[in-house]
């Protein structure tokens, strides 16, 4: 059994875009997470655009799997969600933040997991869920609209 744990950061990133640009692109998450548990299967990422609405993998004829619950939804100042799709106990909660600054967007991640965590398990969330892992792509595709490889997984 694991140790319960919490782990928690705050990233921010700056994207020279509008905040409603910015928002926009942010949610079509497949340009730029490139990260899919269906592989192949994967026919899109589905976002309910509302309290109570869910994100998912849609692999199609039903199946999938469930990212999160939004619990805020404010376009496009922010969302929230949370999760608990690592099973075993594990909460992880997102919330995303669009923050106006002149003709640009900072775009504010807070994010944390609480439970049953092993050591290998934070490192993978650590990587997983935090945007600096992923700012190349992120600017790539919302400075740019290039979507650019995902970087390799480091337990670093």
């Amino acid at each position: 059994m694991n140790d319960i744990r919490q782990i928690a950061f705050t990233n921010e990133l700056r994207f020279e875009r509008p905040r409603a640009e910015v928002f926009e692109a942010f949610l079509e998450s497949e340009k730029w997470f490139q990260v899919s548990y269906g592989g192949e299967r994967l026919k899109g990422v589905v976002t309910e655009r509302r309290v109570g609405g869910h994100i998912y993998e849609d692999w199609g004829d039903g199946a999938g799997m469930l990212y999160g619950t939004i619990g805020w939804w404010d376009p496009p100042a922010g969302y929230s969600e949370v999760s608990h799709m690592l099973g075993g106990g594990i909460t992880l909660t997102h919330r995303y933040e669009f923050e106006e600054d002149g003709g640009a967007t900072i775009l504010r991640q807070r994010f944390s997991a609480f439970g049953p965590i092993s050591d290998e398990m934070a490192a993978g969330i650590k990587w997983h869920g935090s945007l600096k892992t992923f700012e190349a792509q992120l600017r790539s595709w919302i400075e740019r609209g290039e979507v650019t490889a995902p970087p390799e997984f480091s337990m670093g």
